[in-house]
């Protein structure tokens, strides 16, 4: 068996050959391969507890607010389609984590709140994804702070109390 080929370092080589950007392009390839592999390995400890990483960010996201939301700021939260976020709430809501409550303020809306369960399972799963270092075992601690700042310029985003 031969030596394994990176197949980013020969895409950006051949890329090179025929359009400027090629380190460009070499590191949006990698930061998609990364978002992939890191998704898959998050899916992955949290199916135990019939989640995946969307439905975690949608928990955790409640746990922080710690008030019931609308569908449409976790849509907006998450950067999804509201379809995609109200499939999710549904998945939530039949596992027990989530409920759906009237909306007080608007009654053509509806709030979704964290329920004691969904509280629980947070704890228990974050518990496991803290330990796998959020997919990101194979970086050391302080590269998780380079990454952060990194990313940060990148999404336009300020770093978060630094």
């Amino acid at each position: 068996m031969g030596e394994e080929i990176d197949a980013i370092f020969t895409a950006a080589h051949r890329w090179r050959l025929r359009y400027a950007g090629s380190d460009a392009m070499a590191a949006w390839l990698r930061i998609q391969r990364a978002e992939a592999l890191m998704t898959a390995e998050l899916n992955r400890l949290l199916k135990p507890f019939d989640l995946n990483a969307v439905r975690y960010e949608v928990l955790a996201l409640m746990t922080w607010t710690g008030k019931p939301v609308l569908i449409g700021q976790i849509s907006d939260w998450l950067m999804i389609h509201p379809t995609s976020a109200t499939n999710n709430i549904e998945r939530l809501e039949a596992t027990g984590y989530v409920r759906r409550i009237p909306n007080p303020a608007d009654r053509r809306s509806t709030l979704v709140e964290l329920t004691s369960s969904g509280q629980e399972v947070m704890e228990e799963a974050t518990a496991i994804v803290v330990e796998h270092r959020f997919g990101l075992a194979s970086l050391e601690p302080g590269d998780h702070v380079q990454l952060d700042r990194i990313l940060s310029r990148l999404s336009g985003r300020p770093e978060w109390g630094r």
